[in-house]
């Protein structure tokens, strides 16, 4: 086999990876899970404050829930923070509504905010 044969076949086969990787887009299960890393430490505090408040609900004693919004502010600012890196991160998906909505979805259901059926109307 020739040289040239062979630089063909292997470009034959090769371009149908090389061209599904370039067209592929943005990495929206990569960027779901960045926002559910920025997400864990207020959903674990918010699943905190969730207990204490149905405790204090219970006992009527709301002293713990007091104190313990101090604590949710700071991590909620360390969540921001997180929050303002992912559009230099991930830019195709800052500028595409449709983007941010699926990797908003798909995060949704990775870490569900465990404040959302505390919070739902009922």
């Amino acid at each position: 086999m020739n040289s040239k044969v062979l630089l063909l076949t292997t470009a034959a086969l090769l371009a149908p990876a090389l061209a599904s990787q370039a067209l592929a887009g943005p990495d929206l299960k990569a960027a779901a899970d960045d926002v559910c890393n920025c997400m864990a430490e207020p959903n674990r505090v918010a699943a905190e404050g969730i207990e204490l408040l149905k405790k204090a609900q219970a006992s009527g004693d709301f002293s713990q829930v007091m104190m313990a919004q101090g604590k949710v502010m700071g991590v909620m600012s360390a969540a921001k923070n997180c929050f303002e890196k992912l559009p230099a991160k991930y830019p195709a998906i800052d500028k595409n509504d449709a983007l941010k909505e699926k990797v908003m979805a798909m995060a949704n259901q990775q870490c569900p905010n465990p404040a959302k059926d505390f919070m739902a109307p009922k």
